[in-house]
């Protein structure tokens, strides 16, 4: 896949920003810190089967096809999470028009690893991001055995700026072609869906997270299809045009499928 970006790079850039997503990571962790964590993959299947057609124009040996569930990918990617993580098994799933992959990797020691925020370097397109801004979007975490055992988890940090304040401005008009830009818009990001979860093996006994739901805590979750099934609240948002995740929050806080944890870090207890 990577040897693929660098070959295609305007173009899966593109498919990258456009094609419809959906990401779920569930870290299931133990009473000593260990734990595995559950990742489900899914994109477009018509962004996969345009994928596979680059996979043999780039490759003229290349016979199996493209294929998003990779397991010596997936054993790189266990790497990436931190020291001791280690790909478990997986399988290959297909649904609803999408495919894509279900992954578990096991870990001993949650103090030594990370989960990205932003699953978009799943396609690896160059010079999108830095190793520096990758950083930014990692959840961290500090493991203490005990009874109750205390997990505290560092949030990936919201940096601002007047010129991503720019990017990111909505613009009102009336022109036909601007609504149909934005119907568009809407038909590409609807499906996106991203979310974190932290299951513990045990019960909370106290935590100052913002999302919990029994023993699973919530750390981030997008769903846009919520979000577009509500027209009015669009159009209040292009209307305010937040500037950062706190006032997008305040503004999302009470559609389904939104989730944002906007403490710096919280702590949870469990046993």
């Amino acid at each position: 896949m990577k040897s693929l970006t660098k070959l295609f790079f305007p173009l899966i850039a593109a498919l990258l920003i456009t094609s419809c997503l959906d990401v779920h990571y569930k870290v299931k962790l133990n009473s000593d810190g260990s734990g595995t964590i559950e990742e489900r993959f899914m994109m477009g299947k018509e962004i996969v089967e345009m994928l596979g057609s680059f996979a043999s124009m780039g490759d003229s040996t290349e016979t199996e096809g493209f294929n998003l569930f990779d397991e010596e990918e997936l054993k790189n990617e266990a790497m990436k999470m931190g020291e001791g993580v280690a790909y478990v098994s997986g399988e290959a799933i297909k649904n609803d028009g999408a495919e894509g992959y279900l992954a578990v990797y096991k870990f001993d020691d949650i103090n030594k690893i990370s989960i990205k925020q932003d699953p978009s370097e799943k396609v690896d397109v160059p010079g999108m991001t830095s190793d520096e801004e990758e950083k930014k979007e990692e959840f961290t975490f500090n493991f203490v055995k005990g009874n109750p055992s205390v997990l505290n988890i560092t949030m990936p940090k919201d940096e601002e700026s007047d010129e991503a304040e720019e990017e990111v401005e909505f613009e009102s008009s009336e022109d036909s072609s601007s609504a149909d830009m934005n119907n568009e818009f809407i038909e590409l990001f609807k499906s996106l869906r991203i979310k974190v979860d932290i299951e513990f093996d045990g019960e909370i006994v106290e935590t100052d997270a913002s999302f919990v739901d029994d023993n699973v805590l919530t750390l981030f979750e997008m769903n846009f299809e919520e979000l577009f099934n509500r027209p009015e609240r669009l159009e209040e948002l292009k209307k305010i045009n937040p500037k950062s995740l706190n006032e997008t929050s305040e503004l999302l806080k009470d559609i389904p499928g939104f989730k944002f944890e906007m403490k710096e870090k919280i702590t949870v207890k469990f046993e």
